[in-house]
């Protein structure tokens, strides 16, 4: 993005602006590492030595409106992913299709990536257990 000029021929520039510290996100984010099983990628185009699996998969933070994972695999933006997890004090397991919105390499590692995901698809009364989670657990 180019700087701007205002009125008083002063230059703007998204980079010289100090970060504010606000959270832009809807929804809290717990940072919280549970495991989490890929059910199924599409394209199926995540994979690793062993074929399909991606393993292992944990949570690095979870919200209402999506996750935060680690992975071993880099994932392409808008892969979606058909995941499990159970959900501590919680009988059953949280089901949801995710779609992958970014898959960056960990600094420092070669095979972890953190990625994030949106939720596509996945029942309210599961997606409220995880808000109720978050809000529970916040510090």
């Amino acid at each position: 993005m180019a700087p701007t000029t205002n009125k008083k021929n002063k230059t703007d520039h998204p980079v010289s602006k100090k970060y504010s510290g606000t959270e832009r996100r809807k929804w809290p984010r717990l940072a919280h590492e549970l495991p989490v099983k890929v059910v199924r990628a599409r394209p199926p185009d995540v994979t690793t030595k062993s074929g399909f699996s991606i393993d292992p998969v944990w949570t690095r933070d979870l919200g209402g409106a999506g996750l935060g994972l680690n992975a071993p695999v880099h994932c392409t933006i808008g892969t979606e992913l058909e995941i499990e997890f159970a959900l501590p004090g919680r009988d059953g397991k949280i089901h949801a299709t995710l779609v992958v919105v970014y898959s960056k390499l960990e600094a420092g590692e070669k095979e972890s990536y953190r990625v994030g995901v949106s939720y596509k698809s996945i029942k309210e009364d599961e997606r409220q257990a995880i808000i109720y989670y978050v809000n529970d657990n916040l510090p």
